[in-house]
């Protein structure tokens, strides 16, 4: 199955070398050039339509033919002339229609859309050709829509890729935060979807920087100005409530979207507010983690269920969100969310760790408790028009998070406590502006954060070494950590012929102040005075890159490269143990991209990456620091460069007048480090980390496959995806390294059928399995077979009967989970009135397996039990 795609691929690009491309001019028979008039190549049999073109301005016209037939059908049509029909020899030719003029009576027209329009870059989905009567918000259509996927989390992706930009009426409000709206913004308010390919948010980079990545944009039916929905649920299992009030305002001046949520049904609205829009994901990459979580409270991995299966929650979302136009070119943009959550979660893991020698197991339970208070504000001035472009973000975020714990190790008892409190201001300034025939660019971050930490432990942990082998009640782990990060640039933007050059000069600066102790006495008085116990390390980094890109475009053809030259200077000041750590580095990094269109439909790309970066050494401390009671840290490497190699390819096909849509990609990543983690396990699971000296080189593969088809007639939708990842590297354990490797292929169709008028079914099949070696050797494998089936059938036309069931299979643990829902609809009111229920057959646990390099976790989650919940929805 993993070699199916590079079969198919193989078998495509053979079938390249032997395209025939029919290209012409249409002309009336007085001589004068004719546009748009439409081209179609058939196959003989006068059925089969294998190619599609439209003449330009100039009445010309080109398309390409890849099938094995001696001759060709060629029609050309137009309501204003003639019909022409031709028979072709399938070879490469130049051809010439002249028509004449022709009116046609029309006695009766029937005129039906398109489901998929292109114009230009742009598709245009018809949402009533993918609508379905159970379909209340945008989402659930968007799920249905080929070459669009939806991730559970509302991730949206266009083939494959995450979008750069979510629009509603071509407005950017929510700033990557779009699930918001797409969960509750109601189906019927949109009339189509956008899909705007190769798009470039900044108008006067339009025609000088080209985008790989498409964006998505909403249009609201002509008349709509404020919609929305609003549900109030209440139920029982225990007492339970679903509350979600979600007005919203689009006008061609104004945009407001507010929402107030309050739920303790499972349902993780904090998703909500999630950025996942790639522009943004991109330039926020390079800079610090806005929350560095250096401590933790021990946890199992969400599981692959849906939340509302074991997310035990209380949680409350208040978000406003506000665009004003103050003119035709300034856009004023208010974000603003608080969120609170209390979040139980009972688990049980069995760890198994794989060493060159033996076995080790290790089994524990957690009781766990994560309440957050998260408040953040976003202000924006925009303004971005061909002939300027200023963004303006100053974002103030504030956490107060607090984690507790109970963990039952063989038969110990340990009680956990985390604060980690959360205070950070940062402003985002990007203009550009003319300079003759120019562009001038100029870029600004600046970001101060707070970010303390204190974990208690009970009893005290690794006593050989925090408490001179005594056993002890209490162990405390506090870290104040202050960070100031800038990154300023300057650059111009000036085109020569079909070339685009983009030099760019910038500095970045960041200090960091590491203050760490770990107290052993019972009432945390005082301070330890081994060394060994506590830092405080400022680091100081300082930044000059000179990044240069090139561009070319032409019609079917685009080359990039870019370069980068970077001095890095880093300087750790180590305050206990008095050394410094002084490094400058040359850091080289280039990408080289290609991509070439062969027709509508096909499209080529491909990229060579070499990246030089300083390992991370805000994460270097010569005193140990417990990260959780069962981790404790030290890490005292050199500062030194990794190199990565990657290479990417991408096969596109996207033929939207059959609504086919597939893609095929292959990554190679290689990278080196001179720096291991020595991971020291101790008899009851516990393990010191100790970074060495031991230079490894990282392998991974990465192929994917993905096909989605839409069939009009029938109203349904068909999808494939096929995933294989193949890691190999080298991993130390109990001062012994050896060379790990790790495989997943993961299978996933999909279908989404009408069956009757009164019946639509939706089923999807997914295969993961997970497979470790260590020196080649077969250690663990890990597999998982999950059945979605939904039915959603009509007795009536305002009634809704859903059956919703799961069926798991993990490492022969089967688990089935079955819901029921009856909606009946007041049609004239457009009012929704609910009954759910969830777990039938009150499933209490769900297993799961996951696996890295050199481990397996086996968790059982404690699930919620059955429950009804019964609402009233309406939009507005």
């Amino acid at each position: 199955m993993a070699l199916l795609p590079m079969i198919l691929i193989f078998i495509t690009i053979q079938s390249l070398y032997g395209q025939v491309s029919i290209k012409g001019q249409v002309t009336s028979n007085k001589g004068e050039v004719l546009s748009r008039i439409n081209i179609m190549v058939y196959l003989p049999d006068n059925k089969t339509m294998v190619a599609f073109a439209v003449s330009d301005q100039k009445g010309d016209f080109e398309t390409t033919v890849n099938v094995h037939s001696d001759s060709l059908l060629i029609k050309v049509s137009s309501i204003n002339y003639s019909d022409e029909t031709r028979v072709v020899a399938n070879t490469t030719q130049n051809l010439k229609f002249e028509l004449s003029v022709d009116i046609k009576n029309l006695e009766g027209i029937t005129v039906k859309a398109s489901p998929i329009e292109k114009r230009g870059d742009t598709l245009s989905y018809l949402v009533t050709s993918f609508a379905r009567s159970e379909d209340r918000a945008i989402e659930d259509v968007l799920r249905r829509m080929p070459g669009i996927e939806v991730e559970p989390n509302g991730k949206i992706l266009y083939q494959g890729m995450p979008i750069n930009k979510f629009y509603v009426e071509g407005l950017d409000l929510m700033e990557g935060r779009y699930s918001l709206v797409s969960k509750n913004l109601p189906q019927g308010s949109v009339s189509a979807v956008e899909v705007i390919e190769n798009h470039q948010p900044l108008r006067m980079l339009e025609d000088k920087v080209e985008s790989q990545q498409a964006a998505l944009n909403l249009k609201i039916k002509k008349g709509v100005t404020t919609t929305g929905n609003a549900q109030l649920g209440a139920g029982l299992s225990p007492f339970l409530r679903d509350i979600n009030i979600t007005p919203m305002t689009f006008t061609k001046k104004i945009q407001v979207v507010t929402s107030l949520q309050d739920n303790n049904t499972g349902n993780d609205v904090s998703e909500q507010i999630r950025v996942f829009t790639s522009d943004d994901l991109k330039r926020n990459s390079a800079r610090p983690v806005e929350h560095s979580e250096m401590l933790n409270i021990l946890s199992a991995t969400p599981p692959e269920i849906k939340p509302n299966r074991y997310l035990d929650n209380n949680v409350f979302l208040f978000n406003f969100n506000g665009l004003q136009r103050l003119n035709e070119d300034f856009k004023l943009r208010t974000n603003i969310y608080y969120t609170y959550d209390d979040q139980n979660a009972k688990t049980e893991m069995l760890r198994t760790i794989f060493t060159l020698d033996d076995t080790l197991k290790f089994s524990e339970k957690f009781d766990n408790q994560l309440t957050t208070h998260n408040f953040f504000a976003n202000f924006n001035i925009n303004r971005n028009v061909k002939k300027n472009y200023l963004n303006n973000d100053l974002k103030i975020q504030s956490g107060w998070n607090t984690q507790k714990g109970l963990v039952n190790s063989d038969g110990s008892i340990i009680e956990q406590s985390l604060k980690t409190p959360l205070q950070s201001i940062s402003n985002d300034l990007r203009s550009y502006n003319p300079i003759g025939k120019h562009i001038w660019e100029f870029q600004s971050y600046i970001l101060f954060d707070y970010n303390p930490h204190i974990l208690g432990v009970i009893p005290g942990q690794f006593d050989d070494v925090l408490n001179h082998g005594e056993p002890y009640n209490l162990v405390t782990q506090e870290i104040d950590l202050k960070r100031f990060y800038t990154d300023n640039s300057a650059g111009l933007v000036f085109t020569y012929k079909s070339l685009t050059f983009s030099p760019r000069l910038g500095a970045t600066y960041q200090q960091q102040t590491l203050l760490s102790n770990i107290a052993t006495d019972e009432y945390n008085e005082e301070k330890s005075s081994d060394s060994d116990l506590y830092n405080d390390i400022i680091t100081r980094s300082m930044e000059a890159y000179l990044l240069s890109n090139i561009e070319f475009k032409s019609n079917k053809l685009s080359l990039k490269e870019s370069i980068s030259l970077t001095g890095h200077k880093v300087n750790i000041a180590d305050q206990v143990s008095d050394t410094d750590q002084y490094v400058f580095d040359f850091l080289i990094n280039n990408r080289l991209s290609a991509a070439y269109k062969f027709n509508g439909f096909w499209r080529l790309s491909g990229a060579w990456r070499y990246d030089q970066r300083l390992s991370d050494y805000n994460e270097i401390h010569s005193g140990y620091i417990m990260k959780n009671y069962r981790n404790l840290s030290k890490n005292m490497e050199s500062i030194s460069t990794i190199p990565t190699h990657r290479i990417s390819s991408r096969l596109e096909y996207r033929n939207q007048i059959i609504s086919f849509f597939n893609t095929f990609d292959y990554i190679y990543s290689v990278s080196h480090t001179e720096y291991t983690n020595n991971n020291l396990l101790s008899d009851d699971g516990s393990s010191i980390v100790i970074s060495q000296y031991l230079p490894k080189t990282t392998a991974s593969h990465y192929l994917q496959f993905y096909s989605s088809k839409f069939i009009s007639a029938a109203k349904t939708t068909l999808s494939m995806r096929i995933n294989f990842i193949q890691q190999q590297g080298e991993s130390m354990v109990n001062n012994e390294s050896f060379i790990t490797k790790n495989q997943m292929l993961n299978f996933k169709p999909e279908l989404s059928w009408r069956l009757t008028p009164w019946m639509n079914l939706d089923y999807s099949l997914n295969t993961n399995t997970i497979t470790t070696f260590i020196f080649k050797e077969k250690k663990s494998k890990l597999s998982l077979l999950k059945h979605n089936v939904n039915f959603f059938i009509f007795p009536v036309q305002n009634q809704l009967i859903s059956l919703a069931t799961e069926y798991y299979k993990h490492n022969n643990t089967n688990n089935l989970f079955v819901d029921l829902l009856y909606r009946y609809t007041v049609t004239s009111r457009k009012i929704d009135i609910e009954a759910k229920f969830n777990n039938i057959f009150n499933t209490g646990t769900y297993t799961s397996f996951l696996a890295n390099a050199y481990s397996v976790w086996e968790t059982t989650y404690l699930l919620r039990p059955f429950q009804v919940i019964f609402s009233v929805k309406f939009s507005f």
